[in-house]
């Protein structure tokens, strides 16, 4: 009697953890299935805050290729703010994301207008990533409003405003061919937005129509009269030595030609 209530104890057991590591897995392939579900990428038009920062108008649609877009965005980094220290740099976007996020961009940018942005809400395991992306003088500008889950706020002494006193939540660091979008603030003095990162990309608007469209107003070679002359001389006496022609017959070839030039 114990031995048989022994083995239905231990039965129990591995049913509920078999039960228990099936279920945890289907949650974690639903999370990570919905990643991509919840991940939203549109274009939309510029508000007056966008307007005032790049202008009317932007070089919309723009081409780039996806693998540039990627290489931007895992360029990215940012540092958290930890008890009023900074963390190491970690990337924005983890190489999953940007693979998935590129071809979005891509697409989203060749149908925008020069009066539109591209808004995206990204996810990176779970946590969303928010923000716009423009095209601007071969550039992407890259605009974030939320960070892997983390607003940007920052909290400031009004009466000294200046950059020392700014205490935010997060801070973008550039990488690679990235600097910080750069605007004219007060009275026209050059003001880095630190919330804007610019990258460039390799734009390939107009290169593939210069490559493969055929030259205007160009004359076609015109044929070298000296070397056709001397090819024909050539042949007529590789005939000759081969006995397929007769002195006669070569010799007088051979003046039409002369008279020819």
């Amino acid at each position: 009697m114990p031995r048989k209530t022994i083995n239905f104890f231990y039965l129990v057991i591995f049913l509920n953890f078999f039960l228990y590591s099936t279920s945890l897995q289907y949650v974690e392939a639903k999370g990570a299935s919905k990643d991509k579900k919840k991940s939203r990428v549109r274009v939309v038009k510029m508000t007056k805050g966008d307007v005032k920062l790049l202008g009317k108008e932007l070089d919309h649609p723009g081409k780039f290729s996806i693998e540039e877009i990627e290489k931007a965005l895992t360029a990215i980094y940012y540092k958290e703010n930890v008890l009023l220290a900074w963390s190491k740099k970690k990337p924005v976007f983890e190489k999953k994301t940007s693979s998935f996020f590129a071809p979005l961009i891509k697409k989203a940018i060749q149908k925008a207008k020069p009066i539109d942005k591209v808004s995206f809400s990204i996810y990176n395991s779970n946590k969303k990533t928010t923000g716009d992306v423009f095209a601007k003088n071969d550039t992407l500008i890259f605009k974030f409003v939320i960070i892997n889950g983390t607003p940007y706020m920052d909290d400031f002494d009004l009466r000294s405003e200046t950059e020392a006193h700014i205490i935010t939540n997060w801070k973008l660091v550039p990488g690679l061919n990235q600097q910080f979008y750069s605007f004219k603030g007060f009275l026209g003095i050059p003001k880095k937005q630190k919330t804007m990162i610019v990258a460039n990309l390799k734009k390939f608007k107009g290169k593939e129509r210069d490559i493969f469209a055929p030259e205007k107003n160009k004359k076609p070679r015109q044929p070298d009269k000296r070397r056709t002359l001397e090819g024909k001389l050539r042949y007529l006496k590789d005939l000759k030595k081969q006995n397929l022609i007769t002195e006669d017959a070569y010799k007088k070839k051979v003046e039409e030609l002369l008279d020819q030039m």
